[in-house]
């Protein structure tokens, strides 16, 4: 292992040799060295910029977000993207000037020197300094993630240069590119996930890309019940009238809101609404590279905490096996193929009926 070295990154104009001070002799010398692993630093970084992807990883990135430290794993996606030689190595002033486009000269040592010790080293080099990256499985144990799921990637002068554009990708990562049946999954449970609110949430979305589809709530029970709603959440079921032969009808919910004008409490009915789901606009990435990983995580005896047994089902044999084998959810919906109204995602509750009359 190599051994770290104490350095100054601080952003003095001696410390960072870029390729603009070097004349075109010097810049052939260094691409063909014999010594040298980084031929294309003789490069543009505009021109290189086209090729570079990022790769994020769910689990990390929400995790980052919850715990504050999304803008150093940001500068670890960025880094990994620019480290083409796949020894997880490069040279600072060539990731700084890979990297001028995303982040300002006092941004991008700050927070390397946050993230030194936790998700890269700084090691010296023949060149100079170099950064070490730890890699997806380190960076995974220092979050305590037992299982990564396959990432999604999105081209580097895509990632933003600002901490919000990048931390709206790190959001963004959390929903799937290419479900093509995604599960809804309520705010309160983003929320939970990242560390995001609410209003945040939607700008975030926005800012990203994120296409957002509602879903309802649509029931065969002959005793309809109503959801009372309190905070964007049922806190309680009241009776809401017979439905006669046990057909498909909208599930109702009782929505409690007060107005801000004369204070005065209101109540109305509306069909239940779910959480909604979510397509982000990135693209699939590569599996093999993750099989690797989780195989070092399942190794490390590292325990899956949070699990949470699945709501919704798109058949019911899935809803059955699960039900039998105690891994539902105590109010289980499954999807409608035939749907009440034309055109919208609709869920049927399935917690009061025998599930064997499913098959």
């Amino acid at each position: 292992m190599t051994k770290g070295v104490v350095l100054n990154l601080s952003p003095t104009p001696l410390e960072e040799p870029t390729m603009q001070s070097l004349n075109i002799d010097d810049k052939n010398i260094i691409a063909n060295s014999p010594h040298s692993c980084h031929k294309e630093s003789s490069a543009p970084s505009e021109q290189a910029s086209d090729v570079f992807i990022v790769k994020l990883y769910p689990q990390i990135s929400v995790t980052a977000l919850n715990l504050g430290k999304d803008k150093e794993i940001a500068l670890w996606y960025a880094l990994r993207a620019v480290a083409t030689t796949g020894s997880g190595k490069i040279d600072v002033a060539l990731a700084r000037e890979r990297l001028k486009g995303q982040y300002t000269r006092s941004n991008f040592y700050r927070t390397l020197r946050r993230g030194e010790g936790e998700f890269w080293e700084i090691v010296e080099g023949d060149r100079g300094p170099r950064i070490s990256l730890y890699g997806a499985d380190k960076v995974a144990l220092f979050f305590e993630i037992a299982y990564l799921s396959r990432p999604h990637s999105i081209p580097l002068e895509k990632f933003g240069s600002t901490v919000k554009q990048r931390r709206a990708w790190l959001y963004t990562s959390l929903f799937k590119p290419d479900d093509p049946h995604p599960k809804p999954i309520s705010r309160l449970s983003i929320e939970e996930a990242t560390g995001v609110e609410r209003k945040r949430q939607r700008r975030y979305e926005k800012s990203a890309g994120v296409k957002r589809y509602p879903n309802f709530a649509t029931s065969r029970n002959e005793q309809q019940s109503a959801a009372v709603m309190e905070d964007h959440r049922p806190v309680d079921f009241i009776y809401a009238g017979e439905n006669r032969g046990g057909e498909l009808s909208p599930a109702w919910m009782i929505v409690k809101s007060s107005s801000k004008k004369d204070m005065r409490l209101t109540e109305y009915k509306k069909q239940r609404r779910l959480g909604n789901t979510y397509i982000s606009g990135m693209a699939p990435a590569g599996k093999s590279l993750v099989k690797k990983v989780n195989k070092k995580l399942k190794a490390t005896g590292l325990l899956i905490d949070g699990l949470q047994h699945p709501r919704f089902f798109d058949q019911a044999k899935a809803l059955i096996s699960a039900r039998e084998k105690g891994k539902s959810h105590e109010e289980p919906f499954l999807r409608v193929k035939n749907t009440i109204r034309r055109g919208r995602l609709e869920w049927e509750e399935v917690n009061c009926i025998d599930y064997c009359s499913l098959l």
